[in-house]
C-alpha cells in the first residue's frame, strides 16, 4: 500500500552513521498523525535497531552495515509521499533474517565464554569438592561433625553445579536454532556471562542455607535435595546445578519466602 502522505522528513542514525546505536525520526512539519501500520512499523525498525544495538555493542562495523541497511529499508517503508508500508514491512524481514545469520556468532561466542568458565572454574572445583569427599578433606576433616564435613565439600560441589548449569541451560536453550525474537534475551537480564556465573552461584549458596536449614524442601527425581548437608553431601552438585538449569524457578521460591510486609 503506498500512500501520498509524508510523515517523516529524515530518519537519521544516531550518534552518527559511523557508529550508529539507534533510530531518530524527524517529523514531517504539520504532517496528520501516522496510521497505525505506520506507527507499527516505525516501533517495530525500533525493535530492530534496539536488537542490533544490544548484539553488537562493540562491533562498531556490524552495527554500521546493519544499521546502514535498517536506514535504506525504513526510508523506503516509512518516508517521503511514495512510500510503501508494504515494501517497508518486506524488507524488514529481510532485515530480521541477516540480523539472526551474524547473531550466530554472538551465540558462538557466548558459548564459548560459558565452555572457558566451566573449564577454568567448573571443573577445578568439582575435582576438589569430590577430593575432599573422597579423602575426607585430605585427612583434616575427619574428626569433624558431619556438618563441618558437608559443607567442605558443598564449598566446591555447590559452585561447581552452578557453573555447569549455567552452561548447559545455555546450550540447551540454543541448540533449537535462534529466533528473533530470543536475541534480546540470549542470555536471561541480559547479563553478560561472567555476570550470570557471579550471580548464580551467589543465589546457589543462599539457596543451598535455605535447603540445610530445611526453610524449603526440594526434589529431585526421588533425590531431596536437602540431604546433601547431612547424609549426601554430593547432593552440593545438584543444588547449584537446579540453580544454573533453571534459575527462574528457584528466584522465585526465594522471593516468595520473604516475610509479608505489615500495612
Amino acid at each position: 500500500m503506498s500512500s501520498s502522505n509524508a510523515y517523516y522528513d529524515a530518519i537519521e542514525l544516531d550518534p552518527s552513521p559511523k557508529n550508529p546505536r539507534r533510530l531518530r525520526f524527524v517529523a514531517t512539519a504539520g504532517a496528520p498523525k501516522a496510521p497505525e501500520e505506520v506507527a507499527a512499523l516505525r516501533r517495530d525498525y525500533e525493535a530492530a535497531a534496539r536488537v542490533v544495538a544490544q548484539l553488537f555493542p562493540d562491533d562498531t562495523q556490524a552495527r554500521e552495515e546493519l544499521f546502514g541497511q535498517m536506514h535504506m529499508a525504513a526510508d523506503r517503508g516509512l518516508r517521503g509521499p511514495q512510500h510503501s508500508v508494504e515494501d517497508g514491512r518486506a524488507n524488514l524481514d529481510e532485515l530480521r533474517s541477516e540480523i539472526i545469520d551474524r547473531a550466530h556468532a554472538v551465540r558462538n561466542r557466548r558459548l564459548r565464554s560459558y565452555g572457558w568458565y566451566v573449564a577454568l572454574l567448573g571443573l577445578p572445583c568439582l575435582l576438589l569438592g569430590f577430593a575432599i569427599l573422597l579423602t575426607g578433606g585430605f585427612g583434616l576433616l575427619a574428626n569433624q561433625p558431619n556438618d563441618a564435613r558437608a559443607w567442605a565439600v558443598a564449598a566446591f560441589l555447590v559452585p561447581a553445579g552452578a557453573i555447569i548449569g549455567v552452561f548447559a541451560e545455555f546450550a540447551l536453550r540454543m541448540t533449537g536454532g535462534l529466533q528473533y525474537e530470543q536475541l534480546l534475551v540470549m542470555d536471561p537480564g541480559r547479563w553478560h556471562p561472567g555476570q550470570r556465573i557471579a550471580i548464580s552461584v551467589l543465589i546457589a549458596f543462599i539457596f543451598a542455607f535455605l535447603l540445610y536449614f530445611n526453610a524449603v524442601q526440594v526434589g529431585v527425581g526421588g533425590l531431596l535435595l536437602n540431604e546433601f548437608g547431612s547424609k549426601t553431601p554430593a547432593l552440593g552438585l545438584a543444588v547449584g546445578g537446579v540453580v544454573g538449569l533453571a534459575f527462574p524457578a528457584v528466584r522465585d521460591i526465594i522471593v516468595r519466602l520473604q516475610p509479608a510486609q505489615k500495612s
